[in-house]
């Protein structure tokens, strides 16, 4: 008898567990699916223009493919697709009847902005994705600078077997910060509602033969927004100098002449160090102190005057002076653009709230005029010169 229950109650137990397992009935095969690894807007002619860029999971089953011929034919390892619409709902539902496959944004990691969309404004058109079921926070904005997205996401490198995956390498490579859709939008609502994005134009290498010429994307931290409106660029310069106020200076190899003559000979050195930090402080009146410290190593000089403390903190002090001038630049700039892209706002708002309440309404216009006292603090630490002369012995 109680052999027969323990049977009964394990046929018994058996049967729940195979009711409870997880089914794929309404699941889709890879195959089924076009995976989409980037995406365009641009504004053509009063509409949105949206281009995506999907894998062809089929393409990996030859393992010698190009980007121009996968499988040793013409077909592509990525497929394009395109539509026209009076908004990205509208467009993808366009795409969606023209594609025998489903649509899947999981993978999606970059949106490519047309210039001419940038300057109406992004909020319209990044809403459906920013509400997505499949979630594109992490996607990267890049502004195509003065071109549309749909050229940068056609891009292709004989280097990479997909653009939007060469655009991973080439950030991985330059240790690029590229701002997200989250990250856009947390700076959308922020109190000053500025903001710098990255630019990319595309470059093809004209010095190579004819057939090895490399397409590839140059990348730039520029784009100056207002709220969601692209209103200008900075220029390369102000763009580095915003970089390593920004996300630090991240072993930068900088050069510099260690006098003020621009004749003099060039010294260059790696520079390290963490994010600008800025006060605020409101006595006598509302002013900000920007305050830089970094470290840096000599890499290459052809005058040896390193041999002494007191030319060691020369050349410190000169290194102070021609990063507070690059900061100044810079910050002379934005206040005559009234863009707060550091978002000093933020800071007087949380810590000095009085005086956040008298100035909230008009804040674009004292940020223009608001003091700013800039503090570089530069430490020497290695000159890299051998103490050895190689291949003697010791």
């Amino acid at each position: 008898m109680f052999a027969k229950l323990s049977r009964n109650t394990c046929f018994l137990i058996l049967i729940s567990i195979l009711l409870l397992l997880p089914g794929c009935w309404s699941g889709h095969e890879l195959t089924d699916r076009l995976i989409v690894l980037g995406i365009s807007l641009d504004s053509v002619n009063g509409k949105i223009r949206l281009t995506l860029q999907g894998i062809l999971p089929e393409s990996f089953i030859s393992s010698t493919s190009t980007p121009s011929s996968p499988t040793g034919g013409d077909q592509s390892t990525f497929s394009l697709l395109s539509a026209d619409g009076n908004s990205v709902q509208d467009a993808i539902q366009k795409i969606d009847k023209i594609t025998p496959r489903f649509l899947y944004f999981g993978h999606n990691a970059v949106f490519f902005i047309g210039e001419d969309l940038a300057k109406k404004g992004l909020m319209p058109y990044l809403d459906f994705f920013a509400r997505n079921q499949w979630g594109q926070e992490s996607a990267w904005i890049i502004i195509a600078k003065g071109g549309t997205g749909q050229k940068l996401l056609t891009t292709t490198n004989l280097l990479v077997r997909y653009p939007a995956m060469g655009l991973e390498e080439l950030v991985r490579k330059h240790q690029t910060q590229i701002p997200t859709l989250f990250k856009f939008l947390l700076n959308y609502h922020s109190d000053s509602g500025s903001q710098i994005l990255v630019n990319a134009i595309d470059l093809k290498n004209t010095d190579a033969p004819a057939g090895f010429q490399i397409d590839q994307l140059l990348l730039g931290t520029s784009a100056l927004f207002q709220k969601d409106k692209l209103t200008g660029y900075l220029d390369d310069l102000d763009g580095q100098t915003y970089e390593w106020l920004k996300n630090g200076f991240q072993n930068s190899r900088f050069s510099f002449t260690q006098v003020p003559d621009p004749g003099a000979p060039l010294l260059s050195v790696m520079l390290s160090g963490d994010p600008a930090v800025f006060q605020v402080m409101t006595s006598p009146k509302l002013n900000v102190r920007l305050q830089v410290t970094c470290d840096f190593n000599v890499t290459e000089t052809s005058t040896s005057h390193l041999s002494s403390p007191a030319d060691i903190r020369a050349l410190e002090n000169r290194l102070d002076d021609v990063l507070t001038q690059r900061f100044d630049q810079l910050m002379t700039h934005l206040q005559e653009n009234k863009a707060d892209v550091f978002n000093i706002a933020e800071k007087v708002h949380a810590y000095h709230l009085r005086s956040w309440q008298e100035v909230q309404d008009h804040w674009p216009d004292v940020y223009a005029g608001l003091p700013i006292e800039i503090v570089v603090n530069s430490h020497f630490r290695n000159s890299s010169a051998m103490d050895k002369y190689p291949g003697l012995k010791e």
